[in-house]
């Protein structure tokens, strides 16, 4: 069994997968500096990103992507991330296959997960704090794509 934990703005996300590795990262929707981030993703990600007229909706798409992956792969940046590239949903890295997903969280919220189980089923639950307790409000399952 492996789990993920990633959290952004009011949002936490975790990730549990009963077989292979998961990752998973959430990012709140904000105004930053895409320039800045230029040297972090691979070429042709970068021109996805500056290709979209919602340049920063685009970059936090990239950035999920690349995190959960990061993050599912546990070697952190001691990867290449220049060469990671979510092309076609898929990361191919040192012979392994990530299987990215993304998550449809709130508007103001980019999520994705990373896997490298092939058509793995994921289901998500969303849940609220209501009276100090925590209380499920929604189940969606399905492969999320």
């Amino acid at each position: 069994m492996d789990f993920n934990l990633s959290h952004s703005g009011a949002c936490v996300v975790c990730a549990i997968a009963a077989q292979g590795r998961v990752g998973v990262d959430v990012e709140q929707l904000r105004k930053v500096q895409v320039g800045d981030f230029k040297n972090i993703f691979a070429s042709r990600v970068w021109a996805r990103i500056q290709a979209e007229e919602d340049q920063q909706k685009a970059f936090f798409r990239e950035w999920t992507c690349l995190e959960a992956v990061i993050k599912a792969d546990g070697r952190g940046l001691h990867l290449p991330v220049r060469s990671v590239d979510s092309a076609d949903g898929m990361v191919a890295m040192d012979g392994r296959i990530w299987h990215l997903h993304e998550i449809a969280l709130d508007a103001g919220y980019a999520c994705h997960v990373a896997t490298d189980i092939e058509d793995a089923e994921i289901v998500v639950e969303a849940f609220r704090w209501e009276d100090d307790r925590l209380c499920r409000v929604a189940a969606e399952v399905g492969k999320i794509q």
